[in-house]
């Protein structure tokens, strides 16, 4: 261990192995054992907690009491966010979907809920951020496999 060597962790079949110099096996997960419609419905689970926890932030001004519902929202968040990265959702798709989802969404409610103007701008990068989006779930799709091929 001492040797400056990184240690090998032996390929066990079926799982994809993460690309870090050491890979504890408590990296690999199981090739395709969540199905991609629960990986999205937690996701969608994760983005509407992180939609309340803001939106309950801004009305705890008037009313601290929604403040708890900042809390729990921010914390179911971010626990479905974990699970989410637990079912093999890459990292960048999860994130970047639930941050910008999450950024677009508390736009509209802000508006339709607490009455926050809304602009043609604002609408403008709303589109724009759908499309990145959907860039990085194309994209996420067409990226090599994590799965390397032994000697």
């Amino acid at each position: 261990m001492g040797t400056g060597r990184h240690r090998r962790i032996p390929r066990a079949p079926g799982l994809i192995r993460a690309t870090a110099a050491f890979e504890p096996a408590s990296l690999y997960r199981p090739a395709g054992t969540v199905p991609a419609v629960k990986s999205w419905l937690l996701l969608g689970t994760a983005i509407g907690l992180e939609v309340a926890g803001s939106l309950s932030l801004s009305a705890g001004q008037d009313a601290p009491a929604w403040y708890v519902v900042t809390v729990v929202g921010y914390l179911g968040a971010f626990v479905g966010l974990w699970l989410v990265l637990r079912t093999g959702m890459p990292l960048g798709v999860a994130y970047g979907v639930w941050g910008a989802s999450g950024v677009a969404l508390t736009a509209l409610g802000g508006t339709v809920l607490l009455g926050d103007p809304f602009t043609l701008t604002m609408g403008i990068g709303i589109v724009l951020v759908a499309l990145g989006i959907l860039a990085i779930e194309t994209g996420s799709r067409s990226r090599p496999s994590l799965e390397r091929s032994e000697p």
